[in-house]
C-alpha cells in the first residue's frame, strides 16, 4: 500500500503551375530541455509545424522539409504521385494561388484515394471484403485489428503533410470570403507549439496546419454550435468541445436509462459520480432522475470538465453537477491488486473488512475529501475505452480515446470503487463496456468479470444491447462488430 506522502504527492504533481522548392537537412545542436521544432521553409518564409507527422531520430536536431505550393490548379493525380513517392515533402495551400473552397475540393479528393489505396477500390462491407486491400492477408481478427492500426496511422502521417498557412495571430491565411474563423487555432495551437522550443526569441512564427486537423477543428465547431440531439434526454441537445469524446453513438445511454427507470426511488441514491465524465452526458441523465446529495464529475482533461460544466447548466442542473479536474490513474491504479488469475467462483465474495483495507480507505478518504469530493457514492458511473491497447503516436486524439493502455483507466475505476462504492446492496458501480475486445482477441473471456472479482466486488446484474455499427465507409472489423455487444455491468460491494 502507498504511504501517505506518496499518495500527496502524485496529487501535485506546390510540379503545378507555380513550384517552389526547398529543401536540405540543417541541424543546430541544442542543449534546451525541449525539442526542436520541425520548420517548412516556404516563399511566405519559415513555418512551424503545429504537428510533425515523424520526428527525426534525435529530438534536439532542428529539421527543414522540402514544401510544394497547392493552387486553384493544381492536379490531384500530381499530388498523389508527389506523396506516394516522396515521404519527407510537405504541400502547403497557397495563400495567394488557392481558394478556400477549392482546398476543400482537392483535399477531400486527395483523402478518398488515399483511403481507397488502402482499404481497397469499393467500400467494404458487412457481407463482402475486397481482395485488394491491405488486410486480405490477414487470418485473424486480431491481426486485421493491428493492421488497420498501422493503416490509421499511415494515413494520418500522409494527410498530415497537406496542410495550410495560420499567421501568427492564429488566423487562417487563404483566399476565399468563406474561409472559418476558428476560436480552435488560437488554443490548439499554442499547446501543440509549446510542445517545442521557439523557433526563435525575437518574433512569433507563422504556422503550418495539417488539414486533418483543421477539418477536425471545424467539425468540433459545428458539434459545439448546433449539439447532438440525445434520446434518452427527450432529444435534447449535449454540446460538445473540442477534443471531447462526443456521444455520437447512443447505445450505451439506453442502458443506463432503462437502470435508472427501473429504481422505485431515485432519490434515495445519495451522491453519484462520473469517472471520465467528458461531455457530462452519464452525470446528467442520472441526475435528470433526482438523486440526493452530491453530483460529480471527474476526468483529466480541462475542456472535458469546462464542457461538463457548460452542458450541466443547459440542461437545467446548474450547479448541482460539480466537474473536478482530477486523473483518477495517477493516484487509484493498483498493480498489485489486479494479478492474473482465473475466475474461481464468480458468486464469492471477498473480503472487503480487512484491517489493512479500512486502513487504506481512510488514507484515500483524507486525499478525495481534499479535493472536495464524497469519499462515499451510492452510484458511480464509468465508461472506459473498450480497447485495452497501446495509443498511438502522431494520431488525432479522438481517435485515440478508444484505447485503455494495460487496462489501466479500467483498473483504477475498479480500484475506486473499491474503496468509495457504499456498502453492501446500497452503492452501485455501473460499469459499461464491451466484448469487441474478446471476440477480436485482445482479452480473454471474461476478462472483465475476472478483473470485478479481483477488486473484491461483486457483479449483481449485466444489462447487454447490440452494438451500434459504425458509419465509416471503411471498417474492416465490420463483421465482428456486428457480434459483438455492449454491456452494463451492475457492481456491489461483496
Amino acid at each position: 500500500m502507498l504511504a501517505r506522502s506518496k499518495l500527496f504527492f502524485k496529487l501535485r504533481t506546390s510540379l503545378f503551375t507555380q513550384v517552389r522548392c526547398f529543401s536540405n537537412q540543417i541541424t543546430v545542436n541544442q542543449a534546451d530541455s525541449l525539442p526542436e521544432p520541425e520548420v517548412l521553409l516556404t516563399e511566405y518564409g519559415e513555418l512551424v509545424n503545429v504537428k510533425p507527422m515523424k520526428r527525426s531520430k534525435n529530438p534536439y536536431e532542428r529539421s527543414y522539409k522540402e514544401v510544394f505550393m497547392i493552387d486553384d490548379n493544381s492536379s490531384v493525380r500530381v499530388i498523389m504521385k508527389v506523396l506516394s513517392h516522396n515521404k519527407n515533402c510537405y504541400f502547403l495551400f497557397d495563400p495567394e494561388g488557392a481558394h478556400y473552397t477549392n482546398s476543400m475540393s482537392i483535399y477531400r479528393a486527395i483523402r478518398k484515394k488515399v483511403f481507397e489505396r488502402y482499404y481497397g477500390m469499393n467500400r467494404i462491407k458487412a457481407d463482402t471484403v475486397s481482395n485488394k486491400n491491405a488486410f486480405s492477408k490477414c487470418k485473424t481478427p486480431l491481426d486485421i485489428f493491428h493492421r488497420e492500426r498501422n493503416v490509421r496511422l499511415n494515413i494520418s502521417q500522409e494527410l498530415g503533410r497537406i496542410g495550410y498557412l495560420v499567421e501568427k495571430d492564429f488566423s487562417l491565411r487563404i483566399k476565399g470570403q468563406n474561409r472559418p474563423e476558428l476560436k480552435t487555432l488560437a488554443q490548439v495551437i499554442p499547446e501543440q507549439a509549446g510542445l517545442y522550443k521557439p523557433l526563435n526569441d525575437y518574433k512569433k512564427s507563422d504556422y503550418f496546419l495539417p488539414s486533418n486537423m483543421l477539418y477536425g477543428m471545424i467539425s468540433s465547431e459545428e458539434w459545439e454550435k448546433n449539439g447532438i440531439e440525445i434520446l434518452t434526454l427527450d432529444n435534447h441537445m449535449i454540446y460538445p468541445l473540442y477534443g471531447v469524446w462526443s456521444p455520437t453513438t447512443q447505445t450505451h445511454l439506453s442502458l443506463l436509462d432503462l437502470f435508472m427507470k427501473s429504481l422505485p426511488d431515485p432519490s434515495q441514491i445519495n451522491n453519484v459520480i462520473d469517472i471520465g465524465c467528458g461531455t457530462g452526458i452519464l452525470g446528467i441523465l442520472a441526475g435528470k432522475y433526482g438523486t440526493s446529495g452530491e453530483l460529480i464529475g471527474i476526468d483529466n482533461f480541462e475542456n472535458a470538465v469546462e464542457c461538463t460544466k457548460i452542458n450541466s447548466q443547459v440542461h437545467g442542473l446548474g450547479t448541482k453537477l460539480k466537474p473536478i479536474l482530477f486523473d483518477l490513474t495517477t493516484l487509484y491504479h493498483n498493480k498489485a491488486l489486479f494479478k492474473e488469475s482465473g475466475i474461481t467462483d464468480l458468486q464469492a465474495k471477498p473480503s472487503l473488512n480487512t484491517p489493512s483495507f479500512i486502513k487504506e480507505q481512510m488514507m484515500y478518504k483524507k486525499v478525495i475529501n481534499q479535493l472536495g469530493m464524497p469519499s462515499k457514492y451510492d452510484l458511480i458511473l464509468a465508461n472506459p475505452p473498450w480497447l485495452p491497447a497501446s495509443k498511438l503516436p502522431e494520431i488525432n486524439p479522438l481517435d485515440n480515446g478508444v484505447y485503455d493502455p494495460e487496462e489501466v483507466f479500467l483498473k483504477s475505476s475498479l480500484n475506486f470503487a473499491r474503496l468509495h462504492l457504499s456498502p453492501e446492496k446500497r452503492g452501485r458501480m455501473l460499469l459499461i463496456y464491451s466484448d469487441l475486445a474478446q471476440i477480436i482477441g485482445l482479452q480473454k473471456k471474461n476478462r472483465i468479470e475476472d478483473l470485478i472479482h479481483s477488486a473484491g466486488l461483486f457483479i449483481d446484474e449485466v444489462y447487454e444491447t447490440p452494438m451500434a455499427l459504425s458509419k465509416k465507409p471503411y471498417d474492416p472489423l465490420v463483421n465482428y462488430k456486428a457480434e459483438a455487444k455492449v454491456q452494463m455491468f451492475e457492481i456491489c460491494k461483496a
